[in-house]
């Protein structure tokens, strides 16, 4: 595992610098969760968590917003129906990494937050 201080030297020379990534349609999974597609900017997201973890031979994991998880009990009116009234497309910019981690079921404890370059 890397310690906050190797993150934030890897951050600072990350060759990806702010980036988007564009949300689609809502999508629903496993039982009643619910989640929006990344549909535009995944090689920046690639390429950053490559560079981050120091390897191209990683698992790949495709962006995307969890609205509801299916670990979490289904709340009053967590339906896909509900959902689809969000905008049809939208865009996040990110401009920095957060290191997170969690031991068992604890709550994330977030260790740093660190700006990519400019």
């Amino acid at each position: 595992l890397l310690d906050p201080d190797s993150i934030a030297a890897r951050v600072a020379a990350s060759p990806v610098k702010a980036f988007t990534l564009r949300f689609g349609k809502p999508e629903g999974f496993f039982e009643h969760g619910i989640l929006l597609p990344c549909v535009a900017g995944e090689p920046d997201f690639r390429a950053l968590r490559e560079h981050l973890l120091g390897s191209v031979d990683i698992r790949r994991a495709s962006p995307h917003m969890t609205l509801a998880h299916p670990r979490n009990p289904k709340a009053p009116g967590n339906a896909l129906a509900n959902a689809m009234v969000l905008p049809e497309l939208f865009a996040i910019t990110f401009t920095g990494v957060s290191l997170i981690e969690q031991t068992g079921a604890t709550p994330w404890r977030v260790r740093g937050t660190f700006p990519l370059p400019v």
